[in-house]
């Protein structure tokens, strides 16, 4: 699955596999944005994506692509595919608790206290929006997701009448096993 820093247009020059994944390396496979499997009997959906508020600070083309984003059309794409119980994603779903108190979503981006302009930090929440109605559209009851680089577990009133856990995993700069989540084939940890 892709991030916001990662060249989407060198991912899409590699061929895609029978089974709809895209070799990178010997053991690195590409999920293409849309991409489900099953495990068993759970259905998964890759979802990339998410916006840079660093992107004034990178140089495009080569550390930020202007399609980092999971666009609206996308999202229609894998609605329009079935339901999914699982979600993999970069970016987290708008309205998680713990991502709301940490970066002061309730409030407008003007008021926040933050290092990032305004008119990105607006452009993330659109798309945190854009991946909400996604884990919606698919009424999925996981989101394992690592764009914003902390570990938390979280869950999401869902609008199909159940919840929806959230899992957000950390960075490699901290303790090792923030940034990963060992699960079984339905998405439930396993430690």
């Amino acid at each position: 699955m892709d991030g916001n820093h990662d060249d989407l247009v060198a991912l899409r020059s590699r061929p895609i596999e029978a089974d709809g994944r895209r070799r990178v390396s010997e053991h690195v496979w590409h999920l293409p944005r849309g991409h489900r499997w099953v495990w068993e009997d759970t259905v998964w959906v890759a979802a990339g994506g998410a916006v840079s508020v660093d992107r004034y600070g990178r140089t495009e083309g080569v550390s930020w692509f202007r399609d980092e984003e999971l666009t609206d059309a996308e999202v229609d794409l894998i609605i329009a595919g079935g339901t999914a119980d699982v979600v993999v994603s970069h970016d987290a779903p708008w309205g998680v608790g713990t991502l709301e108190r940490r970066l002061s979503l309730d409030l407008r981006p003007s008021e926040r206290e933050s290092l990032w302009p305004d008119d990105l930090l607006e452009e993330s929440d659109d798309h945190m929006k854009r991946v909400r109605r996604l884990v919606d559209g698919v009424t999925a009851s996981r989101v394992f997701h690592g764009h914003h680089h902390v570990r938390y577990d979280d869950v999401l009133a869902a609008t199909h009448g159940s919840v929806t856990v959230v899992k957000g995993l950390g960075d490699n700069q901290g303790l090792i096993d923030q940034a990963w989540i060992l699960v079984d084939e339905a998405g439930r940890p396993i430690c």
